[in-house]
């Protein structure tokens, strides 16, 4: 497992554990439910074998959390904390998800032909 791979693993279990701590408060229940499930099924997916599949899927969900973000309502110090740890975790594992990508295509392409 590369270090690219690690990462990613990590940010997905963190994304996973932060929106389903997140899910009581969160308006869409089931939504955020079905988020955090995904996250833990593609981290589940990633240690089993990291193939295109999970890491496209990571990329994904990584994408729309960063998306979503600016529409958050920021009342309190605790939603800038929350918020911020999010980007953070979203902005890693997006930036792994992407490295991870890019190592997989370099290991399949083959070696320039030497004169």
């Amino acid at each position: 497992m590369t270090t690219a791979v690690r990462v990613l693993f990590v940010a997905t279990l963190a994304a996973g554990l932060l929106k389903l701590a997140l899910t009581p408060w969160m308006d869409p229940l089931a939504l955020a439910a079905a988020f955090a499930l995904a996250y833990f099924v593609c981290a589940a997916w990633l240690r089993g074998r990291a193939t295109a599949a999970p890491v496209a899927l990571a990329a994904l969900l990584f994408a729309v959390e960063l998306s979503g973000l600016p529409v958050y309502a920021r009342d309190s110090w605790n939603d800038w904390l929350v918020q911020g740890l999010g980007a953070v975790v979203w902005m890693v594992g997006l930036a792994a998800a992407v490295a991870t990508g890019l190592e997989r295509r370099r290991s399949r392409r083959p070696a320039p032909a030497r004169s």
